[in-house]
């Protein structure tokens, strides 16, 4: 060999080596970083969660934390199984690619083609519509506690069949917006069994689980299935301590898949290696939806195709009574982050980009995402501060928000227990602090009484500030009584408890009924609007965040 060659080549030897011990020497204290986040639930009296650190195809962290079981005292792991509830619709979606790439459907066939017997709206919704979250078709996850079941109690396929084709009409036309919804990717479950004869559980095995060697991983449509390494799902309770969460339900396509993080990894570089499943299949699920008015939005084939710090992601969340999941992939880097959970009271998807945060904190791009780090607070005097008190109103999605002044700061409240404090950065406007790592929040106020929610420099909501309606005893009483409704079959019953309103859903007691404007009245579990006056109130609609107006009449 020449004498220059070998000089090179022992050049890049030692450049190379160096480079390898570099990072060998940076990785655990980033891991340390890493533990640090997942100390507080890292303990032998507490459930936890798994994660996994994926770069260049190779796993570089995996670890557990916390129990699997806390009745058996068995650990986490990245062998652990866990319900990733949402993440399972790329799986779904997935089904849906194959199926497409096989010619066996095509995604601009009707709802209508699949179940003849749906209401009309079925023909204007395509399999694309459901795929991106743009049907209409209101949320039947939503609608279970509508008519009046709590999370433990079980319904079946027929009862989502039911909720879904009983729907008189949709949240808004097909094609018009975007709203997550349930429905959509059980419907697509539904899909995939019609045209393979096959269970979705048995399909996705088949073409997915068993081609990538995901062993571990399943749909999991029988309740009584043994999973093994199985997580169970806990709730941390007030008096101390944590409740195990035990489902009954078997409904698959909007959730239902058991994992490992390191059943994961594998489904997780498929998309970096694209042997298994190739270029076109992941083409496909990265393709962003389209409303009509041809505005790209960010939800794909349930992926969501965004940025992060200026960088390409893409990602999904799950939550569940008793489990959350988050999987993020920054495609461009080719690193991915796996959070895994079956405690309730955490946030996987703030974890994993804060481990994101810890591995590509040099990679970011600011000018993509200018974040001023340290604010110019200012001290503005109580009277001013008690200006922008009270309540307001977002007239678009039909919910209140309270702003109120405690020790000399104003506070943003959901709730009594859901609170944000507001520090000024002029006279009237605001940064929100304690929210998530990558959430950039500003509210502010005009001069009409309107207030301004903003996130990462966007306009995300806007408020009408208004005066709370009182009623006396006479003309609450004038909306008591029992009204039904047909699209989901139950029953609401409205007694007057003292100055209030209580709701009895099919005679089990509910929530109260807080007054908002006139015949407008809200409660933790919806927005109810009467018609009429209010000596003559017959019906009403009920509206959650992703079930618009259903209809209930009055029956007495």
């Amino acid at each position: 060999m020449h004498m220059k060659s070998l000089f090179t080549l022992l050049i890049l030897l030692l450049v190379t080596n160096s480079s390898c011990s570099q990072v060998e020497t940076l990785l655990p204290d980033k891991k340390k970083k890493v533990d640090r986040l997942f100390e507080r639930w890292n303990k032998s009296n507490s459930p936890g969660m798994a994660i996994g650190i994926i770069s260049k195809g190779k796993m570089i962290y995996a670890k557990g934390y916390g129990l699997a079981s806390l009745e058996h005292s068995i650990t986490n792991s990245s062998k652990t199984v866990f319900n990733i509830a949402s993440n399972s619709k790329q799986f779904t979606a997935a089904c849906i690619a194959i199926l497409q790439s096989k010619g066996k459907l095509n995604v601009n066939q009707t709802l209508k083609n699949f179940f003849p017997d749906f209401s009309d709206y079925a023909k204007d919704i395509t399999i694309k519509h459901l795929l991106h979250h743009t049907s209409g078709i209101r949320d039947f996850s939503q609608i279970t506690y509508l008519s009046g079941l709590r999370p433990d109690d079980y319904y079946n396929d027929n009862d989502i069949l039911s909720w879904i084709n009983n729907q008189k009409s949709l949240n808004f036309p097909p094609g018009e917006q975007f709203l997550y919804s349930n429905s959509n990717y059980w419907l697509l479950g539904k899909i995939v069994e019609k045209v393979t004869k096959m269970s979705l559980a048995d399909f996705a095995h088949k073409e997915i689980f068993e081609p990538l060697q995901m062993v571990n991983t399943r749909f999991i449509d029988n309740n009584s299935i043994i999973i093994n390494n199985r997580a169970s799902g806990y709730s941390s309770i007030r008096s101390g301590g944590f409740r195990n969460i035990i489902s009954t339900l078997e409904h698959t396509g909007n959730g239902g898949v058991y994992t490992s993080v390191q059943d994961l990894d594998k489904w997780v570089n498929a998309y970096f290696n694209k042997t298994i499943l190739n270029d076109a299949f992941w083409k496909l699920m990265t393709t962003k939806g389209t409303l009509k008015n041809e505005k790209t939005i960010d939800y794909a084939w349930g992926l969501e195709i965004q940025k992060y710090k200026g960088l390409n992601i893409i990602e999904h969340g799950g939550r569940v009574p008793g489990y959350l999941s988050e999987i993020i992939r920054f495609p461009d880097q080719n690193f991915s982050v796996i959070v895994l959970t079956n405690v309730s009271n955490t946030n996987a998807t703030q974890l994993g980009y804060q481990i994101a945060d810890i591995f590509l904190k040099d990679q970011f791009k600011e000018v993509d995402f200018i974040i001023p780090k340290d604010p110019n607070f200012i001290k503005l005097p109580n009277q001013v501060l008690k200006q922008y008190q009270g309540t307001y109103w977002n007239a678009k999605d039909g919910y209140s928000r309270e702003l109120m002044v405690k020790n000399d700061t104003l506070h943003y409240m959901r709730s009594s227990r859901n609170t944000n404090k507001l520090v000024p950065v002029s006279k009237n406007k605001f940064k929100m602090i304690n929210t998530p790592p990558e959430m950039n929040v500003y509210v502010e106020f005009s001069k009409n009484d309107m207030m301004s929610f903003i996130e990462n420099g966007k306009t995300v909501a806007s408020f009408n500030k208004y005066t709370l309606a009182i009623y006396d005893d006479k003309e609450l009483q004038n909306y008591t009584g029992i009204y039904y409704s047909e699209e989901i079959d139950t029953k609401y019953e409205i007694k007057q408890n003292k100055n209030n309103l209580q709701l009895f859903i099919n005679g089990r007691r509910s929530v109260f009924l807080q007054p908002i404007m006139t015949n407008v009245f809200n409660s933790p579990m919806a927005l109810f609007l009467f018609k009429g006056n209010n000596k003559n109130i017959n019906d009403f609609t009920v509206s959650t965040p992703r079930v618009k107006n259903i209809v209930f009449k009055r029956i007495q």
